[in-house]
């Protein structure tokens, strides 16, 4: 063989070894977690994820592309959200509220929140936006919802019986939420807005709806939240989603914080496919303009500060004091549970988190509201 021929034979090898060890990471991970099907145009697409800056959306990724990496990508987008997971930011970052607003927002106060403009719902589909008009809920009192207890199906998961006891410390993580019926239908949501990747929380109350926080799905200026991923039970270990994920179809949020980023108003409604891929739920109870001064209560959701730690986050307090709808707590939430449920001893829904430091309450139009929803 001639000293060329070598020296050509050299490069080609070379150069087969260049390309086999800086192929995309995503590429590797869809062989490795069992994704040889997975289309190369997604395992494309996961990859520019892992190649921009931690925490942003890339800008040539496409909805469609996205539609697709949602549809297509198995185990890799499954190991994406946990990527995401850990570097997107709080969505209670989007909302900024000086102490002194705060300390006005949860004064102590008996008068009912009515607010001025109906709720604003956003189809993802066709970008339509529209208001509804519910002046009739001002004097609607519903029934409260059944008092015989939560709502529980048996499932593969369930490790017992009844309900999870709630005499915990005051801070735990909760590493198998999908066990228990009080934490299985707490969602973990991730969602893109102006170029970068927020996550929240939400909840299930029925089959095709969740509650949640109104700015993880709206803030003004920034606008409507858009590619969202909602998944229930989400967990750090497999199965990292035990029961899959729901489909967005719509999304809402209160009118005034629509209107006018008034945050009693903070909450929202998202509407999906099919939320009875998780079973059970648990049950609302609505406090009116009730002081709920020294109750116990207990938020739960996912954290988000970008530490790692991402294991769904449970907090106990009580409440300091009661405002209009925003009510005070005596333990500081973390970042990232807003939008999941607060809840009472009997573990039923209370309010949302939407807030470090508090929750909205559900008040006679909120609960009303919610249980109107189809």
């Amino acid at each position: 063989m001639t000293k060329l021929l070598k020296r050509i034979l050299s490069l080609f090898i070379a150069v087969v070894l260049v390309a086999a060890f800086s192929a995309p990471q995503a590429l590797d991970q869809g062989a490795n977690a069992g994704n040889r099907d997975v289309p190369r145009d997604v395992l494309v697409t996961i990859q520019k994820f892992y190649s921009c800056e931690p925490g942003k959306f890339p800008d040539d990724v496409s909805d469609e592309d996205w539609d697709r990496l949602l549809e297509y990508g198995g185990d890799a987008a499954t190991e994406l959200f946990y990527y995401i997971a850990q570097h997107a930011a709080p969505s209670e970052e989007r909302v900024t509220i000086t102490d002194a607003e705060f300390d006005e927002l949860t004064k102590d106060s008996s008068e009912p929140y009515i607010p001025a403009n109906g709720p604003v719902s956003y189809d993802p589909l066709s970008g339509e936006v529209t208001q509804e008009d519910v002046s009739h809920i001002d004097g609607l009192v519903e029934p409260p919802q059944p008092t015989e207890g939560n709502s529980q199906n048996n499932h593969e998961y369930d490790q017992e019986p009844e309900i999870r006891p709630n005499e915990y410390p005051y801070f735990w993580n909760e590493p198998n939420p999908q066990n228990y019926l009080n934490t299985r239908t707490t969602f973990k949501l991730i969602f893109r807005s102006e170029g970068a990747l927020w996550v929240g929380s939400a909840f299930k109350i029925n089959s095709q709806s969740l509650a949640t926080a109104g700015h993880n799905l709206y803030t003004p200026g920034d606008g409507w939240s858009q590619d969202m991923v909602i998944i229930p039970s989400w967990r750090p270990e497999n199965p990292q989603e035990p029961y899959g994920r729901a489909q967005w179809t719509r999304s809402t949020v209160g009118g005034d914080w629509f209107a006018n980023g008034d945050v009693n108003d903070d909450w929202g409604i998202i509407n999906v496919r099919d939320a009875n891929i998780v079973p059970g739920r648990l049950l609302m109870r609505g406090v009116g303009s009730s002081s709920l001064n020294g109750q116990w209560t207990r938020g739960q959701g996912y954290p988000g500060d970008g530490g790692g730690d991402i294991e769904m986050f449970l907090v106990a307090g009580n409440v300091t004091s009661t405002g209009r709808r925003m009510v005070n707590v005596q333990r500081r939430y973390t970042s990232g549970m807003s939008g999941g449920p607060v809840i009472d001893r009997d573990d039923r829904i209370i309010g949302i988190v939407n807030n470090t430091k508090s929750f909205i309450k559900l008040d006679d139009w909120i609960y009303n509201y919610f249980l109107q929803q189809p």
